[in-house]
Protein backbone atom coordinates (compact mmCIF):
# COMPACT_ATOMS: atom_id res chain seq x y z
CA UNK A 1 0.00 0.00 0.00
CA UNK A 2 2.86 2.49 0.72
CA UNK A 3 4.37 1.74 -2.85
CA UNK A 4 1.65 2.53 -4.03
CA UNK A 5 0.87 5.90 -2.45
CA UNK A 6 4.35 7.35 -3.50
CA UNK A 7 3.53 6.38 -7.16
CA UNK A 8 0.38 8.11 -6.93
CA UNK A 9 2.27 11.47 -5.25
CA UNK A 10 4.50 11.72 -7.84
CA UNK A 11 3.01 11.30 -10.79
CA UNK A 12 3.20 14.81 -12.78
CA UNK A 13 -0.33 16.18 -14.37
CA UNK A 14 -0.26 18.42 -17.35
CA UNK A 15 -0.82 21.27 -15.64
CA UNK A 16 3.20 20.84 -14.23
CA UNK A 17 4.43 20.44 -17.65
CA UNK A 18 2.57 23.01 -19.17
CA UNK A 19 3.96 25.66 -16.10
CA UNK A 20 7.94 24.44 -16.78
CA UNK A 21 8.93 26.15 -19.50
CA UNK A 22 7.85 29.45 -17.76
CA UNK A 23 10.57 28.63 -14.86
CA UNK A 24 13.04 27.43 -16.74
CA UNK A 25 13.14 31.04 -18.62
CA UNK A 26 12.88 32.47 -14.83
CA UNK A 27 15.95 30.31 -14.35
CA UNK A 28 17.96 31.58 -17.20
CA UNK A 29 17.75 34.99 -15.80
CA UNK A 30 18.62 34.74 -12.45
CA UNK A 31 21.85 32.57 -13.81
CA UNK A 32 22.95 35.63 -15.93
CA UNK A 33 22.21 37.40 -12.86
CA UNK A 34 24.54 34.97 -10.56
CA UNK A 35 27.33 35.10 -13.11
CA UNK A 36 27.20 38.48 -13.57
CA UNK A 37 27.05 39.35 -9.59
CA UNK A 38 29.96 36.66 -9.57
CA UNK A 39 32.45 38.14 -11.85
CA UNK A 40 31.64 41.85 -10.05
CA UNK A 41 32.75 40.07 -7.02
CA UNK A 42 36.09 38.49 -8.60
CA UNK A 43 36.98 41.64 -9.85
CA UNK A 44 36.63 43.48 -6.39
CA UNK A 45 38.72 40.78 -5.03
CA UNK A 46 41.68 41.63 -8.16
CA UNK A 47 41.71 45.12 -7.28
CA UNK A 48 41.77 44.44 -3.27
CA UNK A 49 45.31 45.08 -1.62
CA UNK A 50 47.65 42.22 -2.17
CA UNK A 51 49.17 40.92 1.29
CA UNK A 52 52.23 38.20 0.78
CA UNK A 53 51.87 35.13 2.51
CA UNK A 54 53.39 31.82 2.69
CA UNK A 55 52.51 28.58 3.58
CA UNK A 56 54.82 25.78 5.26
CA UNK A 57 55.11 22.64 3.94
CA UNK A 58 54.37 20.94 8.12
CA UNK A 59 50.66 22.28 6.94
CA UNK A 60 50.36 20.06 3.73
CA UNK A 61 48.83 17.12 6.13
CA UNK A 62 45.77 19.23 7.00
CA UNK A 63 45.73 21.97 3.76
CA UNK A 64 46.59 19.51 0.87
CA UNK A 65 50.11 20.19 -1.84
CA UNK A 66 48.00 23.39 -2.51
CA UNK A 67 45.34 25.38 -0.04
CA UNK A 68 42.40 26.39 -2.06
CA UNK A 69 40.80 29.56 -0.28
CA UNK A 70 36.91 30.00 -1.12
CA UNK A 71 35.42 33.73 0.06
CA UNK A 72 32.02 34.15 -1.16
CA UNK A 73 32.54 31.30 -4.24
CA UNK A 74 35.61 33.19 -5.24
CA UNK A 75 39.06 30.82 -4.98
CA UNK A 76 42.56 31.70 -4.92
CA UNK A 77 45.09 28.57 -4.41
CA UNK A 78 48.12 28.92 -2.72
CA UNK A 79 50.94 26.06 -2.90
CA UNK A 80 52.27 24.79 0.58
CA UNK A 81 55.67 25.08 -0.08
CA UNK A 82 57.06 28.15 1.89
CA UNK A 83 57.23 30.86 -0.73
CA UNK A 84 56.04 33.97 -0.65
CA UNK A 85 52.48 34.34 -2.74
CA UNK A 86 50.83 37.98 -2.76
CA UNK A 87 46.84 37.13 -2.43
CA UNK A 88 44.32 39.63 -1.96
CA UNK A 89 43.08 40.33 1.88
CA UNK A 90 40.09 38.88 2.25
CA UNK A 91 41.41 35.35 1.24
CA UNK A 92 44.56 36.47 3.51
CA UNK A 93 42.81 36.88 6.36
CA UNK A 94 40.65 33.54 5.42
CA UNK A 95 43.76 31.69 5.27
CA UNK A 96 45.37 33.14 8.45
CA UNK A 97 42.41 32.07 11.00
CA UNK A 98 42.42 28.14 8.96
CA UNK A 99 46.37 28.26 10.22
CA UNK A 100 45.39 29.22 13.46
CA UNK A 101 42.89 26.82 13.90
CA UNK A 102 45.26 24.21 12.92
CA UNK A 103 47.91 25.40 15.20
CA UNK A 104 44.88 25.53 18.04
CA UNK A 105 44.30 21.80 17.38
CA UNK A 106 48.15 20.34 17.53
CA UNK A 107 48.65 22.53 20.74
CA UNK A 108 45.57 20.88 22.29
CA UNK A 109 46.63 18.05 20.89
CA UNK A 110 50.70 18.30 22.25
CA UNK A 111 48.90 19.10 25.88
CA UNK A 112 46.47 16.02 26.03
CA UNK A 113 49.54 13.37 25.11
CA UNK A 114 51.79 14.64 28.10
CA UNK A 115 50.61 12.18 30.34
CA UNK A 116 53.14 12.58 32.49
CA UNK A 117 52.48 16.13 33.11
CA UNK A 118 48.66 15.72 33.18
CA UNK A 119 47.73 15.21 36.93
CA UNK A 120 45.39 16.88 38.84
CA UNK A 121 45.45 17.86 42.77
CA UNK A 122 42.19 19.08 42.43
CA UNK A 123 39.45 18.41 40.19
CA UNK A 124 39.54 20.89 37.13
CA UNK A 125 43.40 21.68 37.38
CA UNK A 126 44.31 20.98 33.79
CA UNK A 127 42.88 22.76 30.80
CA UNK A 128 43.03 21.08 28.00
CA UNK A 129 40.66 23.35 26.30
CA UNK A 130 41.00 27.24 26.21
Amino acid sequence: MANKKRIEDTTVSEETVVSEPKKVEKNIGTVQSAEMRRRLLAKRYSQEEKISVSIAPMYRDYLGNVARISVNGIMVTVPCDGRSYKIPKTHAEALFDSIQRINDRLTRKDRMKNIVNNVERAPGDIKFFG
